[in-house]
């Protein structure tokens, strides 16, 4: 897999200015709403004319101002899973996927049908199944239709928990036998951590920041990138020595701590318990502290008693300074 991508357009609210270059088949792209992330991938697909750039996909090169490329959406052979799941309202379910089947599917209809838990609905049209069901017809039939890359724009949103768990296990099957490259849209860093490996990070039409999702997760480097990964923990730099006991000398803005680099037993920083005023637990293993009039989350691998003796440690490297 290789994808090299430079995209440049004018949008009505800000300018879409979205460059990578990735060897990973599992990317993700994470943003707030309205961030760029859906017409990223229209534009990779070919269904929005893009301004400027260029979009590689292995050796092929799917758009190039530069040398005046532009395919057409059918010669990109890319599947596309719309939000709306863009379903045809008078085909029924089987219908809709053995419509757009493509010779080189390994599988059969039937298949697939079964794959997907589809049976029962089989023979039903759209506006006659379920908004979950829907979403799995539509996934059914990119799968179907024998595309060389799959673009996924939140297609888990409909479903619920136990379902989204089969159905992300499933697609990653799928994805995987057939050796498909995806690129996963969605404001849920958990669905992305699962389904990708390489993160992009929009906002306001902007790569913020890019790279192995392990890695951003683990140390984001900016506030935004922090907020949209899931710290809980960020604070601004005045209230540092506050919070951690650590005499600010730095000439940052924030900095930020994940909630489970804390620990009972070792580090070397502590926050006295003395310094708690309030101590909620607010599920199996989390806490909310609120230190001084900050809020701060403590995540904890096994269940443990929090009293206002003692310490709670970590690590000094694990704090992350933002400008």
């Amino acid at each position: 897999m290789y994808l090299d991508v430079e995209i440049k357009k004018k949008l009505e609210k800000f300018d879409l200015d979205v460059k990578f270059t990735t060897e990973s088949k599992r990317i993700g792209i994470l943003g707030s709403s309205g961030s760029g992330k859906s017409m990223t991938l229209k534009a990779i697909s070919g269904i929005e004319k893009i301004d400027d750039g260029k979009i590689v996909f292995y050796n092929k090169v799917l758009f190039s101002k530069k040398k005046k490329i532009n395919l057409k959406v059918q010669k990109r052979k890319i599947g596309y899973m719309f939000q709306n799941y863009a379903l045809f309202p008078n085909m029924t379910v089987k219908e809709n996927i053995e419509i757009v089947k493509s010779s080189s599917l390994k599988y059969n209809i039937k298949e697939l049908i079964n794959k997907f838990e589809l049976d029962n609905v089989q023979n039903k049209f759209p506006s006659e199944i379920s908004g979950g069901e829907q979403q799995r017809v539509a996934l059914a039939r990119v799968i179907a239709s024998g595309c060389e890359m799959v673009l996924l724009d939140e297609p888990f949103s409909a479903l619920d928990n136990n379902l989204k768990y089969k159905i992300e296990s499933e697609l990653i099957l799928y994805l995987d036998k057939f050796n498909i490259p995806s690129i996963l849209v969605s404001h849920n860093i958990e669905e992305l951590y699962k389904m990708c490996d390489y993160l992009i990070i929009l906002s306001d039409g902007k790569a913020i920041e890019k790279g192995y999702i392990k890695e951003i997760i683990k140390r984001p480097k900016n506030v935004e990138s922090a907020r949209l990964v899931g710290f809980k923990n960020i604070f601004e730099i005045e209230d540092l020595d506050i919070i951690l006991n650590i005499e600010n000398k730095f000439e940052y803005s924030y900095f930020a701590i994940s909630e489970h680099n804390f620990s009972k037993e070792k580090g070397d920083g502590f926050v006295f318990y003395e310094d708690f005023e309030k101590v909620e637990l607010i599920n199996e293993n989390m806490y909310i502290l609120n230190v001084k009039g900050n809020r701060l989350f403590a995540s904890f691998k096994k269940n443990i008693e929090l009293d206002r003796s003692g310490k709670i440690f970590y690590n000094k490297d694990d704090i992350i300074y933002f400008k």
